[in-house]
């Protein structure tokens, strides 16, 4: 699928976003951005997941939650752009969030 409009099924947007989230900068970095603004402002504060609502970071990710958190607030709120050791690691880190994203765009 050359853009995310071309995909038909759910199944086929989540892998979509999937691969783009382990590939493209843009798509990387704003992706990081949707999934922290999506954490509540409590979790935001305390840079960890502290309620199983289905949204924002996963429990399993908690512990990151700071260290992506400020990512994503610099991205957001600065304008900078991810290093390329921070990109390297969020290319890994993303792809688990697709589906959240997907259920963000429709």
């Amino acid at each position: 699928m050359s853009t995310l409009k071309d995909c038909t099924t759910i199944e086929a947007r989540v892998a979509f976003i999937r691969e783009k989230l382990a590939s493209d900068p843009a798509w990387c970095q704003r992706g990081l951005a949707r999934i922290y603004a999506n954490q509540t402002a409590d979790e935001q504060a305390s840079g960890a997941t502290l309620h199983d609502n289905g949204i924002g970071f996963t429990g399993a990710d908690s512990h990151n939650g700071a260290f992506w958190g400020q990512i994503a607030t610099d991205y957001c709120a600065k304008g900078w752009q991810m290093s390329d050791k921070q990109l390297s690691k969020a290319f890994k880190f993303m792809p688990k969030y697709a589906a959240q994203l997907e259920r963000i765009c429709r």
